[in-house]
């Protein structure tokens, strides 16, 4: 498997949720400027699998206020939807202000919000057979960077599965 994504921080716990393709809901808790939590759940030998959840729900310490925590549950339409993307922004490039996740059906988020554009990212991944799990840092409480795992191709028979749009179009001249 391969990472799309960052690499680990300098500080705080590394996560991974690495083998786990088939996901059928996403359950995050942000404010304005920050994912506080992040949990998923898997279709795993015929059942459903929760992950542990990343992050706390809500700000800690000194600047705790959980009236600006807002909670959402992503579900998708298992087994015909997917996930194709993730996207999102990075305040300063180390800190997860907002994310959005992609299906072959629709977009789900944004999830917090970034007034900037630094620090954007664009994991884009197509076909349900190439993700293959999500991976991140939590630090201070906080969802501070997020990734993916996907699938390398294997042969050249996978690309002829492939739709017409996935692939590099070459036009040859008559």
């Amino acid at each position: 498997m391969m990472k799309l994504g960052p690499g680990p921080l300098r500080s705080g716990n590394n996560w991974e949720e690495r083998g786990m393709s088939e996901i059928v809901q996403i359950l995050i808790s942000y404010e304005s400027d920050r994912i506080c939590s992040i949990q998923f759940a898997y279709v795993q030998n015929g059942g459903v699998r929760h992950s542990k959840k990343y992050g706390q729900d809500g700000r800690v310490g000194f600047d705790a206020n959980l009236s600006l925590l807002q909670e959402s549950k992503v579900t998708f339409d298992y087994p015909s939807e997917y996930l194709t993307y993730v996207s999102g922004r990075y305040k300063d490039h180390d800190r997860l202000t907002s994310i959005v996740f992609g299906t072959n059906k629709r977009k789900y988020g944004p999830f917090g919000t970034s007034t900037s554009t630094e620090g954007e990212f664009n994991y884009k991944f197509g076909t349900r057979s190439s993700f293959a799990g999500f991976y991140g840092t939590v630090y201070c409480g906080l969802v501070y960077a997020i990734g993916v795992y996907v699938k390398p191709i294997q042969s050249l028979a996978e690309l002829n599965n492939k739709p017409i749009e996935s692939l590099a179009q070459v036009k040859t001249e008559k």
